[in-house]
């Protein structure tokens, strides 16, 4: 989860195997605080916290397009979630992030990728301070 800051503010343990988005979301129990809007995407489907407000790119329907309104909301939902995929993008700079990590125990390699976090975090917030000096 990142904030508009592209700030991680929260990564989900790792899991062996595959496990759907929303049931991984569901069994960390994860809360939001009230009045908060999340965008997520159609792996979350039907994951509507309360005091939440949930948007989601709306899905055409079998047989049916999409009318211009849904395509332009679709859009400006896109435009706002890619900077997820750049916040992912910008983690992934550490080359021992990018390529397969091979220390033994999922423990470790979970805590390299929080460092990897952290290192993202702490640069956004020293860019945010050289910019304002």
């Amino acid at each position: 989860m990142t904030n508009t800051d592209n700030l991680v503010l929260y990564v989900s343990p790792s899991y062996q195997g595959s496990i759907h988005d929303k049931k991984l979301l569901e069994e960390e129990g994860v809360t939001f605080p009230p009045n908060i809007v999340l965008m997520h995407d159609l792996g979350y489907q039907g994951f509507n916290p309360e005091n939440v407000e949930v948007i989601m790119p709306k899905k055409k329907k079998k047989g049916e397009a999409l009318s211009a309104l849904d395509k332009l909301l679709n859009q400006m939902i896109s435009s706002i979630r890619v900077k997820v995929e750049h916040v992912i993008e910008k983690i992934k700079i550490l080359r021992v992030l990018r390529d397969k990590i091979r220390i033994k125990g999922w423990q470790k390699r979970q805590e390299v990728f929080l460092i990897g976090c952290a290192l993202n975090n702490l640069r956004v917030k020293s860019r945010k301070l050289n910019y304002n000096s």
